[in-house]
């Protein structure tokens, strides 16, 4: 997976700048976060009926095995946003524990541009397409966030 980051990303390139530079962060920054107390230990046969077979057939399943590559399971950062997670936990920390108001996202890393987010087709059918721009529109409806199809930028 690593290689397929350094060879379709247009970050990753530099000098400590490539994945392994993220992963690196990431896993001091788990590390760092984590609980010092672990929780208590369960019944081992409970707890097998609660986890799924690794390769079920779902999406979820077959990226099973990359979910502790990626942050949050899901995302690719480059160093500077795995710096930005870095920050921003430091800066809740220090705000003690007392309960703020609720983000989604924490730190101005993770804010959408104030621009639209440019996107584009690689192939599929012209239903398809609908269907994916009947949605961006519902997100543009419920949110501050815009997209444009075909726009200019990289990353698309």
């Amino acid at each position: 997976m690593i290689r397929e980051i350094a060879t379709f990303s247009d970050h990753h390139h530099g000098a400590n700048e490539d994945y392994g530079a993220v992963q690196t962060l990431m896993e001091a920054f788990f590390e760092a976060i984590a609980d010092p107390k672990p929780a208590a230990p369960q019944d081992p046969t409970r707890a097998v009926g609660m986890y799924q077979p690794l390769y079920d057939g779902t999406e979820v399943g077959a990226n099973r095995p990359l979910t502790n590559k990626l942050f949050e399971s899901d995302m690719v950062l480059t160093v500077e946003q795995m710096k930005g997670v870095v920050l921003a936990a430091k800066e809740q920390r220090r705000g003690g524990l007392r309960r703020g108001k609720r983000k989604v996202i924490t730190g101005s890393v993770y804010r959408w541009p104030r621009k639209p987010i440019p996107y584009r087709f690689k192939e599929g059918d012209e239903n398809w397409r609908n269907l994916i721009r009947s949605a961006l529109k519902h997100w543009e409806k419920e949110t501050c966030v815009r997209w444009e199809e075909n726009g200019r930028g990289k990353d698309h």
